[in-house]
């Protein structure tokens, strides 16, 4: 797989259409009859809104509320057998043996799916164009997030339900990704490596699991599941619902994810502290861009309101809401 210039990647996210190889990220797949209601009262989200034209994003807490995965449902027909897939972060065994202990009785099975399935994203302002170019059947344009249609044998299409920055997802068996890939490129879409992607993730402040939601830790709502089309709080008990209700409901949540960047040279790490008025803490690094000068944070709403300066050691910061944030 051949990569452009960094400045060539760079105006692909911004203003084209960009390929990025998102093979090394973890796969599972859901089988059996009871598949649907297994998820059910595990998950975030509405399990009976996926199907195969329509995916969701969704996450697994813990009893107290806390994140500890989140994935992108899609359904895929495998003759008279269908699958649930969940399309997630690497390392991907830990959320195999999560589920694996809720499974009891129930008429399903978890499997990892990693080394065999993969996938490729297409963004940009010009990732409908290319996608319609591979597939001149399809119009990709004004799709509505979720949308997931299958183009051609053993390959699975959707715009990512989170929000339109993140572009679409082309799920396909590792053997086909190649093969994907140069039809892509011929399409003109412009490879781009990890780092320019993550750079433009990061301007976008587009919250990544692992990451913004950090396991055992973050509460879903502060770092945007809810604007990520993450959590549907009509339909019922899930493991950690009650506290994820009660904090928005109740408009409870202390903290929220923000973008901060620097003018100052300035070397920051994962997790560095962010603090306000007298080395009082307000936060910390969540993801950090690196075209350096912009990173995103956990920092508590309330520091952020104060007006006092918000520090990264000796380095003053500036603080904002994602363009996406929908709370006050």
């Amino acid at each position: 797989m051949t990569f452009s210039d960094a400045a060539q990647e760079h105006a692909a996210l911004a203003q084209g259409a960009a390929l990025v190889d998102w093979s090394h990220t973890g796969v599972a797949t859901i089988t059996g009859d009871e598949r649907k209601d297994f998820l059910s009262g595990l998950i975030t989200n509405q399990i009976k809104r996926v199907t195969p034209e329509c995916a969701i994003y969704a996450g697994l807490l813990t009893p107290q509320g806390r994140y500890l995965w989140d994935f992108i449902i899609a359904e895929q027909q495998m003759d008279e057998n269908p699958r649930l897939l969940l399309l997630t972060e690497p390392g991907i065994q830990n959320l195999i043996g999560r589920l694996s202990m809720y499974l009891l009785r129930a008429k399903a099975k978890v499997s990892d799916a990693s080394t065999t399935l993969g996938s490729l994203i297409v963004t940009g302002p010009q990732a409908p164009q290319v996608l319609t170019r591979l597939y001149a059947d399809i119009d990709f344009a004004n799709q509505e997030p979720g949308t997931t249609v299958a183009p051609e044998a053993g390959v699975l299409v959707l715009k990512d339900p989170r929000h339109a920055a993140f572009g679409w997802r082309l799920v396909a068996e590792q053997a086909q990704l190649p093969n994907l890939w140069e039809r892509l490129q011929a399409a003109q879409a412009t490879p781009v490596g990890f780092h320019a992607w993550e750079s433009y993730r990061v301007a976008q402040a587009l919250p990544r699991g692992g990451n913004d939601l950090e396991a055992d830790i973050t509460l879903p709502l502060e770092a945007g599941f809810l604007e990520m089309q993450g959590v549907d709080f009509t339909k019922g008990c899930y493991v950690g619902q009650e506290t994820t209700a009660r904090t928005h409901h109740r408009g409870t949540l202390k903290k929220r994810l923000f973008q901060v960047r620097w003018q100052e040279a300035a070397s920051p790490k994962l997790g560095d502290i962010i603090s306000v008025g007298e080395d009082k803490e307000a936060g910390h690094l969540t993801s950090i861009s690196p075209a350096g000068g912009e990173a995103l944070a956990i920092i508590r709403v309330s520091d952020w309101e104060s007006g006092k300066p918000l520090m990264l050691g000796q380095t003053p910061l500036q603080v904002t809401k994602p363009a996406w944030a929908s709370w006050a």
